[in-house]
């Protein structure tokens, strides 16, 4: 695996299509999936103080992204780090592709970061988890750009 630039707690900014910034905080190192990065709830026009990045929610679940690419690119810039305490790893869903019928998938899984539990249909309280999928940088700006969050908005 290739060394992470960043280190776990450090801050991002980034700017997205329109020239915004946008921020992520970088959270976990998982050995399967790398990086899990929290994507801050703060858009501005320019650069936030690092009181308001701390003070940001997160915009949605914490999500897997590549972060040696925007980070050697000088897409992404360290703008502060902080301790990420009391983490809790979040549950993702995902699907095993075998089963789909008329807009239903019915192979549905939960994954903790370690096993996965199958669920068939995805009950309504999953619905609104993190897909478990590794998001490009230009992928994951798009998402805060438009907030579509596709193709996984449109599944059930």
């Amino acid at each position: 695996m290739a060394k992470i630039l960043a280190n776990i707690g450090d801050y991002f900014a980034f700017k997205i299509g329109d020239g915004r910034y946008a921020y992520a905080q970088y959270l976990y190192n998982h050995e399967l999936y790398a990086s899990l990065v929290r994507v801050l709830d703060l858009i501005t026009q320019s650069q936030a103080t690092i009181e308001q990045i701390r003070a940001a929610g997160d915009l949605f679940p914490p999500v897997f992204v590549g972060v040696n690419v925007p980070i050697r690119g000088k897409l992404w810039c360290k703008v502060g780090s902080d301790i990420v305490l009391n983490f809790s790893f979040p549950l993702f869903r995902c699907r095993q592709g075998i089963s789909y019928v008329a807009g239903k998938y019915y192979d549905w899984l939960l994954w903790d970061g370690v096993k996965y539990l199958p669920l068939g249909e995805l009950p309504v309280q999953y619905r609104r988890l993190e897909y478990l999928a590794g998001w490009s940088s230009d992928g994951l700006e798009r998402r805060i750009l438009t907030g579509i969050n596709e193709p996984y908005d449109s599944m059930i």
